[in-house]
């Protein structure tokens, strides 16, 4: 009996022995496998160096992006405003004025019904009899029928315009700027009503209120003036006045 106790606690010692032999085996072998383990390197972290950047410029004072942005969120909607078309106001109406036409004066003859005054052309020679005008002129070779007159001498008949409009326009650049002015034009009212000789007499007057006039003589006709019931050349100086209403 004392025999199988002493067998059992043989065999448990061997028991023991072996399994602290088979863990002393495995922390040998994992201390070897430990040992040939290669070392892993530490990994690289590579940092790219921040980008320069240009300070951004300091814009006038109060003009500032975050202070524009407030301004664009409190900035109130406005309603969008109907246009209607505006009229100008009305020009106002050029006014020209002519010289009033005076009256011719009652004739008076002088002896052998000669006129009295200067008639005809400025100049003209008294030796070959002058220039008669009226019923009792004398046919005799001393009298000459009259070649041109003026305008105002006694017995001749003023020339009247027969074109549309009777007077020359006021210019639109002329109304625009408000240009006014005088112009006086010297010219002859041949016998068939045409006009020829256009002067101007004074050269203090505005171009385009002269341009106007010009147009105007050039394109109107007149009646004939009428000597001694005949048809004859008449020189005119008539002033042209323009003025804004």
């Amino acid at each position: 009996m004392f025999e199988r106790a002493e067998v059992r606690r043989g065999g448990r010692a061997v028991s023991f022995a072996l399994a602290a032999l088979a863990h002393a085996a495995l922390l040998v072998a994992a201390l070897v496998l430990l040992r040939k383990q290669p070392e892993l390197e530490p990994p690289v972290v590579i940092i790219d160096p921040p980008r320069w950047r240009e300070p951004a410029k300091p814009g006038p004072k109060g003009d500032s992006t975050r202070d524009q942005t407030r301004k664009n969120r409190h900035r109130p909607r406005t309603r969008p405003v109907e246009v209607t078309d505006v009229q100008p106001p009305p020009q106002p109406e050029p006014d020209i004025q002519s010289e009033p036409e005076a009256e011719p004066p009652e004739l008076t003859s002088g002896d052998e019904g000669q006129g009295d005054g200067q008639i005809g052309a400025p100049g003209a020679s008294s030796e070959i009899g002058g220039d008669c005008i009226g019923s009792d002129c004398s046919t005799s070779p001393d009298h000459r029928e009259i070649e041109i007159v003026d305008v105002g001498q006694p017995g001749v008949s003023r020339p009247r315009p027969l074109c549309d409009p009777p007077a020359p326009t006021m210019p639109e650049q002329a109304r625009i700027m408000g240009i006014t002015g005088a112009v006086v034009m010297h010219y002859v009212v041949e016998r068939d009503g045409s006009v020829s000789q256009v002067q101007l007499r004074n050269s203090d007057a505005p171009p385009v209120l002269v341009e106007a006039v010009r147009d105007w003589l050039a394109h109107c006709r007149f009646t004939p003036a009428v000597a001694n019931g005949r048809q004859v050349r008449i020189r005119v100086d008539r002033p042209f006045v323009f003025k804004l209403r």
